[in-house]
């Protein structure tokens, strides 16, 4: 057994006999490593953003169209999410968390399948408006947001609910889809 020692400060000089001459050889290593993780780096950046400009137009499109307190809204969305003729709801913004979909018209109590109060992101790719539904008791009446057919509302945070002080995320408990 060799008592040479294979530590990283051994390896780059700092504690062998010719410390100087190793010292710079390992910066010197050093920095060339660095000029070509930059170089890979850029080139692979570069090659990313081309490669989504070439797809775009395949994988992606955008969707527009005011939400009833904003004025048009722009987001790029990958159709892959939500399947033409669906209606499809996210338990986070922005499209993320377990998604729950839907085709057929008729009332969806969301109370049943578990999504009760729990939507917060929601895209209407049916042919047909649907309207989320805030249940209201007693004498108090429901409270409705419609989603016209092809609107996509990345975050329903961002859509007022009754005043400014409070919004949709969270309040739907059913949804109509017509």
């Amino acid at each position: 057994m060799s008592n040479h020692s294979h530590s990283p400060k051994a390896q780059h000089g700092a504690e062998t006999s010719s410390g100087a001459g190793l010292m710079s050889q390992c910066e010197n290593d050093k920095r060339r490593s660095t000029v070509r993780f930059k170089r890979y780096t850029t080139a692979l950046l570069t090659a990313v953003a081309g490669a989504a400009m070439l797809t775009t137009p395949a994988t992606a499109e955008a969707v527009t169209g005011p939400t009833p307190q904003t004025s048009g809204v722009v987001v790029v969305a990958d159709l892959s999410e939500c399947t033409p003729g669906w209606l499809c709801v996210w338990e986070y913004p922005n499209r993320q968390g377990d998604r729950y979909s839907r085709k057929s018209a008729g009332t969806m109590e969301l109370g049943g399948v578990g999504w009760r109060d729990r939507i917060s992101s929601v895209w209407n790719r049916r042919n047909a408006s649907v309207t989320l539904v805030d249940s209201r008791s007693g004498v108090v009446p429901d409270v409705t947001l419609p989603v016209p057919a092809g609107q996509l509302i990345p975050d329903l945070g961002d859509v007022k609910y009754l005043s400014n002080l409070a919004d949709w995320n969270n309040k739907v408990d059913k949804i109509i889809l017509k």
